[in-house]
């Protein structure tokens, strides 16, 4: 098979998506002519589709260091390093590609992807911007310019952005999803979701529709809209402002208590308030999980979850479900020792539902560790109880849950605060 030939049918296996068939071809080809370049690039291109991105990496570095100066390796060496978050090594490598070639609109959208993964929103317009100027009808600076406006709470913006990428191109299947995140971000449930299952009948891979769908499932059912539009705000935050809601919002909570505790007479309308608090609070952590559980009932909703995501909602359903066991048999045979077990099991919940929440597998692992210890302290805590009448480990479990609930929250806050520049 001639280079030339090998292209035309490439060409034809990406139109389709077929890109397990073009790795094999590939390597057949590789396997006849290891030198070529040509072959060994599109190989590393097919990798990075599938998202394969240890296997692309030492090819593709070989052919950097023969070929320092191509920019079309350099520029897919920074897609693998956005791909697998190494932001940093990829804004490194289009610096350098914007500094040999500051007229290529390409590189500026690499580096507003950058901008926006590392949550930099303003400086994702920015660089959107600058691909804009280049090339004003250039659809994947558009679709960044609508996502970074929509998270920044520039409805208007945003909506000149998409409007003039589906003018552009109508049935790219990016653009109609990012059409879909803009009309969900601003509440048009039913319409976001039409958009995102017409992105998913042109491309059943996109993450964004896939991703997309799952939200406007969920958003069908109100509590979860008004945690989506929560969601939506704090991202809009920086960890110091986010820092700053969270502990304000705990000091007003230990207020109300106190001030209740001190004047029985305002107790009756202040208590309220004090349980619609820990009842919000409470939901924020557990209303995901609870509606992945449903999703996992909906024949369609269950393809959307990853393997996290399953598992964390299956695991809250248990503790849901041995919470009502236990408070009913608290209620017909009243050992004190059930009830308090029913309490763990719904404060267990919040561990459960968010174990899995972090980003990176090394933190994923810290919150798992946590919430078996935790675990492990409540079932103990049981038989302690109930031999002893001591609940001394008792409340070191449910310590253990409040301690979890910070030491969660300074990872999340870290990883998904808005950075200003």
């Amino acid at each position: 098979m001639t280079e030339g030939q090998l292209t035309a049918r490439l060409e034809l296996l990406f139109s389709q998506q077929r890109f397990a068939e073009a790795e094999t071809l590939l390597i057949q080809f590789l396997q006849q002519y290891p030198a070529n370049e040509r072959g060994q690039y599109m190989l590393c291109v097919v990798y990075f589709t599938q998202n394969k991105l240890e296997e692309a990496r030492p090819i593709l570095e070989q052919l950097i260091s023969e070929n320092p100066e191509d920019p079309e390796y350099l520029a897919l060496s920074a897609r693998i390093d956005i791909a697998g978050n190494f932001l940093d090594k990829a804004e490194e490598k289009v610096e350098l590609l914007i500094a040999r070639n500051p007229e290529e609109p390409e590189f500026y959208n690499l580096m507003a992807t950058i901008k926006f993964n590392q949550r930099n929103y303003d400086k994702a317009l920015f660089f959107a911007d600058k691909s804009l100027a280049i090339d004003p009808e250039n659809l994947q600076a558009l679709n960044l310019r609508t996502s970074a406006s929509g998270i920044l709470g520039r409805k208007q913006d945003a909506n000149v952005s998409i409007n003039e990428a589906l003018q552009h191109d109508p049935n790219n299947d990016w653009t109609i999803a990012n059409h879909g995140q803009q009309l969900l971000n601003e509440g048009k449930v039913n319409e976001a979701l039409e958009r995102f299952k017409d992105a998913l009948a042109k491309n059943p891979n996109n993450d964004l529709a896939q991703y997309g769908l799952k939200e406007a499932l969920k958003s069908k059912f109100w509590p979860y809209k008004m945690f989506y539009k929560y969601q939506l705000l704090m991202s809009r935050l920086s960890s110091s402002q986010m820092w700053g809601i969270m502990i304000g919002a705990y000091l007003l909570l230990r207020f109300l208590q106190r001030t209740a505790d001190k004047n029985p007479e305002l107790a009756t309308f202040l208590m309220p308030i004090v349980y619609i608090i820990v009842a919000i609070f409470l939901s924020t952590w557990i209303i995901q999980p609870l509606m992945n559980l449903y999703l996992l009932t909906n024949k369609y909703g269950k393809l959307l979850l990853d393997k996290y995501d399953k598992r964390s909602a299956k695991l809250v359903g248990l503790s849901l479900l041995l919470a009502i066991v236990f408070f009913l048999i608290s209620l017909i045979a009243a050992p004190e020792s059930l009830s308090l077990f029913a309490l763990f099991f719904v404060a267990l919940m919040i561990p459960l539902g968010t174990m899995y929440s972090p980003p990176t597998k090394e933190n994923k692992k810290k919150t798992v560790y946590f919430t078996i210890v935790i675990l492990i302290a409540g079932l103990l805590g049981f038989f302690v109880k109930l031999i002893t009448d001591n609940e001394i480990v008792m409340i070191i479990a449910f310590g253990g849950i409040f301690i979890y609930q910070w030491f969660l929250n300074g990872m999340m806050i870290k990883a998904g605060s808005r950075i200003r520049s």
